[in-house]
């Protein structure tokens, strides 16, 4: 069974994902799998509509689009075709509904005589990439023109599925297909053919009515995973929508930073002002559930200057790169950190330091290079207090007046 974390586009969810590369979706889809696992690590959809099997991720191929997704190999563990299939769909209804889906799809194996064929299989011994599936597509467009769209590509653990929905006799499909993954790859294949039983069916309406028929009320424990899984999507929704407008906001606020009159720039944030304080949020969204909730924690818990309201509000005034940096610091360092939120913030550091570094003149650089690149992160490695770690850096800049003070400086 396939599917897309980005939600269907009548659903009117995380409209923006769809407009992000295709390394921001794949981020994406990695918390949404996230949040389908259960405390031991088991997709806990697939346990409640009683299937086992597992997961690998791929580029989805739609109407000449690619987007990063999940196939998943369910075990047919000795049941019958229509048990199975109705495992299969009720459990692809379940993900339909927690992840927002327009429609579900699937396919199964099975044998056949030849002309009943439908499908291809070109293996290779690991999953086609974006680009392979691209490259494949489009010489699926030199042999078949616009009905091309009708072949569905489907990555698979060793190579690439193509399923025949052109309406050409099977024998012609097989060599059409064959001829493009030829010309479209370098690779030395094994090929198949086989008939695939496929289906496909959509949520029926905006409340999901369509899925919820297809697990039915007999159902209950799916249906209460529904809800819990439900809940924690909805929270990367969440927190995704609030990580993608803050990133608008980062890019329209840069945008504002280089133009207008001198007097006027001066007046507003500068750019690498603007650029590290979105390093260090970015670094965070990117580290482990359990370390970015140690990350905010320790951030919370910080006390005066060093909490995120009053940094925000710094930014907002005109603070400096190094004082925003300084206030993050001095209350993060005070906390106890595992190591692995060292490594995080030692990154946060380093990174949002470098944005600012980058945009000054020259001839500062080497000395605010050292600061924020090797003295920071040293006393992240080394376990220093921020007020020693501060007695390393060649200048005062960036420094609270508390540090000065302590530095006699």
């Amino acid at each position: 069974m396939s599917y897309e974390a980005q939600p269907g586009h009548t659903t009117g969810v995380l409209p923006e994902i769809h407009e992000q590369p295709y390394a921001v979706r794949q981020e994406y889809l990695r918390h949404m799998r996230q949040a389908m696992l259960d405390e031991g690590g088991r997709d806990e959809l697939l346990v409640e509509a009683g299937l086992s099997g597992a997961a690998i991720q791929g580029p989805g191929f739609f109407e000449g689009a690619t987007n990063p997704g999940i196939q998943v190999e369910i075990d047919k563990a000795g049941l019958s075709d229509d048990e199975l299939r109705s495992r299969i769909e009720a459990y692809a209804s379940a993900v339909g509904l927690v992840l927002n889906q327009d429609a579900m799809a699937y396919h199964q194996p099975v044998p056949g005589p030849e002309a009943e064929r439908n499908m291809a299989e070109a293996r290779w011994g690991k999953t086609i990439t974006e680009d392979e599936i691209t490259a494949v597509y489009a010489e699926l467009r030199t042999e078949f023109g616009d009905a091309a769209k009708d072949v569905y590509l489907v990555f698979s653990r060793e190579g690439v599925r193509l399923i025949n929905g052109t309406g050409a006799p099977n024998d012609e499909f097989h060599d059409k297909a064959f001829r493009a993954i030829e010309q479209a790859l370098p690779h030395d294949f094994e090929y198949g053919s086989f008939k695939a039983f496929t289906d496909c069916f959509d949520r029926g309406g905006k409340d999901g009515k369509g899925y919820k028929d297809r697990i039915g009320a007999g159902r209950s424990d799916l249906q209460r995973a529904v809800d819990r899984v439900g809940r924690r999507t909805a929270e990367v929704n969440r927190r995704w929508a609030e990580r993608l407008r803050r990133k608008e906001e980062h890019r329209a606020a840069r945008a504002r930073a280089q133009v207008g009159r001198p007097a006027e720039r001066l007046a507003r944030p500068s750019a690498a002002e603007l650029d590290a304080w979105h390093a260090i949020h970015e670094i965070a969204e990117r580290a482990e559930p359990a370390v970015r909730r140690a990350l905010l924690a320790a951030i919370k818990a910080a006390q005066g200057e060093s909490n995120p309201t009053a940094v925000a509000k710094a930014i907002e005034k005109g603070a400096t790169t190094n004082q925003v940096l300084a206030r993050v610091w001095t209350g993060i360092g005070g906390a106890a950190l595992s190591k692995s939120l060292s490594t995080v913030m030692s990154e946060v550091i380093s990174n949002a330091g470098q944005a600012a570094i980058d945009a000054l003149a020259e001839g500062f650089k080497s000395e605010m290079g050292l600061s924020f690149t090797v003295h920071i992160p040293r006393a992240f490695d080394e376990g220093l207090h921020p007020y020693d770690s501060a007695k390393l850096n060649p200048r005062s800049d960036g420094l609270l007046p508390q540090q000065e003070d302590l530095l006699g400086r």
